[in-house]
């Protein structure tokens, strides 16, 4: 998370969220003797025949002593975000404004109804049985079944009194050590010596937090990757393109917009959320419904920079977005990325005019000269 003061205005805050998430953190904000600690190892196993779709199960990892991974989780997620809440280095938002990912803390409200297999397999368990009662669940026994490099998460559940916050942590293969696939030595004074065993990798980092019927999302690319949000994602920018192809396919024919999207790579994926954040804001949605064909020509008419990028000759010709600069330039144009000085009628990239893209003379309709959209522009809106 950011350590600097954010704007947290820009990034969609909900106080009353934050105050909530601090008050039940700060129960766990105490000597690591006066909570408990269960720790679950989360397996997936691909279904065979089943299309791609795994099966889930869980079972109790017993730890000598878990002092250590207590003050980690302690450090890492409790005491960290108490410290970001109150010195405003974090946001707390909704997880569909999809606000920035690096300063922000996204909830999911009602986890339980979100659709996916393994929230569901999740909140299944948290919210109906729930975890920290191990009664008859299995113990993790890798020497006779279960394989260590079938762990897929790392659920640790933290209980004091009725209290209770369950943390979902992803694992990777990496910190999955298997001595079929690797030798492994220890270090004493002079000599390494060959260790004989399995090894997993364990940090107190959380990925979701589960806190009463809500997750908080610590990681959201976890999030988009393993629990389907980047579908949802896809889907809510493919509706902005199709609203905006009802709208104005009499000036921009949009083949390349959607083969952009429709791509597996990371810049579909960043395009996808930019359209997505754009789409699924209000008061940007409200707006981008009074523009119209003809509101775009008289801006272009106006704007040289745009004009020029856009290959804009005349209101009966179609403009040009088969590059990725000539898209991004569109998006802002319908959804309020380019504001006009009331004093200076100078053009400036949102938010809040805070990045000058135009020079020129003030007429009695301003005009301006945009030399160039910077990378971050889309960002922006």
């Amino acid at each position: 998370m950011a350590e600097e003061k954010l704007d947290l205005s820009e990034l969609h805050h909900d106080a009353q969220k934050a105050s909530e998430l601090s008050s039940y953190y700060s129960h766990f904000d105490t000597k690591v003797e006066d909570f408990d600690l269960h720790v679950y190892f989360n397996f997936r196993h691909k279904i065979k025949g089943g299309d791609g779709k795994y099966r889930y199960e869980y079972r109790v990892a017993k730890i000598d002593d878990t002092t250590v991974l207590k003050e980690s989780i302690k450090d890492n997620v409790i005491t960290k975000t108490l410290n970001d809440l109150s010195s405003g280095g974090v946001a707390v938002s909704d997880i569909k404004q999809l606000s920035d990912r690096a300063s922000t803390i996204s909830f999911l409200e009602d986890a339980k109804s979100y659709k996916d297999e393994q929230m569901s397999f999740l909140t299944g368990i948290i919210f109906d049985k729930g975890f920290g009662g191990n009664g008859d669940i299995p113990v993790v026994n890798f020497e006779k079944f279960d394989k260590i490099s079938k762990v897929d998460s790392i659920v640790f559940v933290l209980r004091k009194g009725d209290k209770c916050i369950t943390i979902y942590k992803k694992q990777y293969p990496i910190q999955n050590l298997t001595k079929q696939k690797n030798h492994y030595f220890s270090y004493s004074k002079d000599t390494l010596s060959k260790i004989d065993a399995d090894m997993i990798s364990i940090d107190g980092k959380a990925s979701i937090v589960f806190v009463k019927g809500t997750a908080y999302i610590y990681d959201q690319d976890v999030f988009e990757k393993f629990f389907g949000y980047k579908k949802w994602i896809k889907k809510v920018a493919g509706e902005f393109v199709s609203e905006m192809k009802q709208k104005f396919s009499s000036i921009v024919d949009f083949g390349k917009v959607t083969d952009r999207l429709e791509k597996e790579s990371a810049d579909a994926d960043a395009f996808s959320r930019k359209l997505a954040r754009i789409y699924n804001n209000k008061d940007l949605r409200a707006s981008f419904n009074t523009v119209t064909p003809e509101k775009i020509s008289d801006f272009l008419v106006e704007n040289e920079y745009f004009a020029r990028l856009l290959k804009y000759k005349s209101a009966e010709e179609p403009l040009e977005v088969s590059t990725h600069d000539q898209q991004e330039a569109f998006i802002l144009i319908v959804s309020e990325g380019v504001l006009r000085s009331l004093i200076t009628g100078f053009d400036y990239l949102s938010p809040a005019a805070k990045r000058k893209i135009a020079t020129g003379q003030t007429a009695q309709k301003p005009s301006s000269v945009v030399t160039r959209i910077p990378s971050s522009a889309s960002d922006a809106a």
